[in-house]
């Protein structure tokens, strides 16, 4: 018979998950008590060996979620109401996955006992992975997250992405419950030993072979700092303007750089609709003899098809959010956004009910990208730049940056508009999140964002230079290029599918125990 712990009071296991989630939200960026995310999970993997349940899992992630994302409330595009609605709807989805956990966990106790917990951190990766995927992937509020300052655990992105610092965060989690257990049982200290030992070794050999291409590249990055909703409500030029007033004032004191990156929809209209404007545009990059990235709204020319590189799809389809790089000879390149905000930029589920698509929820209701390949810049002495796009919320999905990187990218770039959420955490958490995609692929990030923190991340995570939320400005900065691959660039997502193989190997066993048994009373 397997193992079995007495059982605890359902206050007792409530009161266990609420300190878990309350835990856990004070680990999260831009808070440095990092350290108390390893007793959180303690305390859930308490639960897990206590059975589990639907409640207090449901509990401990509402806490978590609701406490960390409560920012989602204050959006200020679609009317307060629906704003706290939507901050809502995500906080209890996002619990409810974690209530699914705990009824899995119930399950597994009921044929494993006490051993079940051990499934936890295989089981919880897998989760967030294959929810990940999805249309409704959110994955902010990755546990690994938590651990982006922690200098042991931060390396470990480059094994195995976001899930192996969750992974790892689990694994000692479940080490000092087992110690807390039984404090006098020497194979259990040194058990968190080898753990101490082994991370390290792990972030290390997970490098690969990345290395610096002895080239650098020379960027403009601007940060406008234009209100949101004014930016739709007058018009669309004057923001363009204003983002070549701030480039140019800074071009006109030094050398021109390789590039000027322009933040998320520095460009409120639909670019390729308006020739003259892209003239405009190639015009400013002839006169700088430099090159632009800007963020931009975009549809497909309304003109057939002429046979082109950007070439034109059906009269009426929906609008995309784009990244449009521009030299003085024009448009060279362009890039749609994929992986889209679930029912603020567009609702769910499309792909099957594409008549989802005609409910209006306040949602913007962008049609994704399909093309995932980074951009091409030829440089001025004759080199080219291959770079990685992201807009905004795709900086959340590692799958993206590594597959920019794999198709060349030397550089990741993130464009963003954090301006819908003032100066709250949202912009510091977001920070945090991007700074994993450099150290899972070994190069460096640079973000341009219209409100904070437009950013230089080095390939281990660092913050290299940034401008300060609220404030508009630019920044100058010089970066190496670099290539190679990380373990995790090689692998892909190895390690969490090899934690849903020994989730569902968990689950089959304790399946068959609990046949035999049934068979064999």
């Amino acid at each position: 018979m397997p193992e079995r712990t007495a059982p605890q009071s359902r206050w007792t296991m409530m009161s266990q998950a609420m300190a878990a989630g309350l835990l856990l939200a004070a680990a999260f960026p831009p808070s440095f008590l990092w350290i108390l995310a390893f007793p959180a999970v303690a305390l859930l993997a308490r639960l897990a060996q206590q059975g589990g349940g639907f409640l207090p899992f449901m509990l401990a992630g509402a806490v978590y979620h609701g406490l960390t994302l409560w920012w989602i409330g204050i959006n200020c595009e679609p009317p307060p109401l629906l704003a706290a609605l939507s901050a809502a709807g995500a906080v209890f989805w996002l619990s409810l996955v974690w209530a699914f956990v705990g009824l899995a966990m119930k399950a597994l106790h009921r044929r494993l006992g006490h051993s079940a917990m051990w499934v936890l951190p295989c089981l919880l990766v897998s989760v967030d992975w294959l929810l990940e995927g999805t249309d409704m992937g959110f994955p902010w509020a990755t546990l690994g997250v938590t651990q982006v300052d922690n200098p042991l655990l931060r390396p470990l992105a480059a094994l195995g992405g976001v899930h192996a610092l969750s992974l790892a965060l689990l694994l000692a989690g479940l080490l000092l419950l087992w110690i807390w257990e039984a404090p006098r049982a020497r194979v259990r200290w040194l058990a968190l030993v080898a753990w101490c030992g082994i991370i390290p070794l792990l972030g290390w050999l997970a490098r690969g072979d990345v290395r610096d291409t002895g080239r650098t590249v020379d960027l403009l990055l601007v940060q406008g700092n234009i209100d949101p909703e004014a930016k739709w409500d007058r018009p669309w030029m004057d923001t363009v303007l204003r983002h070549l007033e701030l480039s140019q004032e800074a071009l006109a004191q030094g050398a021109a750089p390789d590039l000027v990156i322009w933040p998320e929809t520095a460009v409120p209209t639909k670019l390729r609709r308006r020739p003259l404007l892209m003239g405009e545009l190639a015009g400013f990059c002839r006169q700088w003899d430099t090159a632009l990235l800007t963020g931009a709204n975009d549809a497909e020319p309304r003109e057939v098809d002429d046979g082109s590189a950007f070439g034109n799809s059906a009269r009426g389809s929906k609008p995309f959010n784009g990244s449009f790089l521009f030299t003085g000879e024009g448009l060279q390149d362009y890039y749609h956004k994929v992986r889209l905000v679930p029912f603020g930029e567009r609702v769910p589920g499309q792909r099957w009910l594409p008549a989802l698509g005609r409910i209006n929820l306040g949602q913007a209701e962008f049609a994704p990208g399909t093309r995932i390949l980074a951009g091409k810049l030829p440089l001025r002495h004759g080199d080219t730049l291959s770079f990685g796009y992201s807009i905004c919320f795709e900086g959340n999905f590692a799958a993206l940056a590594r597959d920019m990187v794999r198709s060349g990218a030397q550089l990741l770039t993130n464009q963003t508009n954090d301006a819908w959420f003032g100066t709250s955490r949202e912009l510091d958490q977001h920070l945090a999140v991007a700074r994993l995609r450099a150290v899972e692929s070994g190069r460096w990030m640079v973000r341009a964002c219209n409100n904070g923190y437009t950013a230089a991340i080095a390939p281990d995570g660092s913050v290299s230079r940034r401008l300060d939320k609220g404030v508009e400005g630019t920044l100058r900065v010089t970066v190496p290029l670099r290539e190679g691959s990380t373990f995790f660039l090689w692998a892909g997502d190895l390690l969490p599918r090899l934690c849903l193989l020994l989730s569902t190997w968990a689950a089959l066993l304790a399946w068959v125990g609990g046949r035999r048994r049934k068979l064999h009373p």
